[in-house]
């Protein structure tokens, strides 16, 4: 018998039932400017976003600081992150999404990290 807490369907109808989930980011989001100084000084090519879904650094960090992002997350709901993806100017595939397979890690797929 499994014990989650949560199932993928919870989230499915949590972020569904979301009102003003899709918004255009704005180029002084939230940390932006905090973001943009690391970024600057230690020459930052890629992103990761763990457990961000859906996915609003990491299409802020693609959008406006032109780095390789992916986001990693439990619950991935392609929909909702095109939809995102495109009201901020960005197309599908902008940024890679990587779900997190609990208790099945030869089922997650392989993120690309670099130093």
């Amino acid at each position: 018998m499994e014990q989650n807490l949560t199932d993928r369907s919870f989230w499915k109808s949590f972020w569904e039932s979301r009102k003003g989930l899709i918004f255009f980011i704005k180029p002084n989001y939230v940390f932006g400017n905090i973001l943009a100084k690391l970024i600057a000084e230690k020459n930052v090519k890629n992103a990761i976003e763990l457990g961000g879904f859906p996915g609003y650094y990491a299409t802020y960090l693609k959008k406006y600081e032109h780095l390789d992002t992916t986001l990693f997350d439990y619950y991935i709901h392609q929909d909702l992150i095109n939809q995102l993806l495109e009201k901020n100017g960005l197309k599908p595939g902008d940024i890679e999404l990587n779900r997190i397979e609990p208790n099945r890690p030869d089922k997650c797929t392989q993120l690309k990290l670099q130093a």
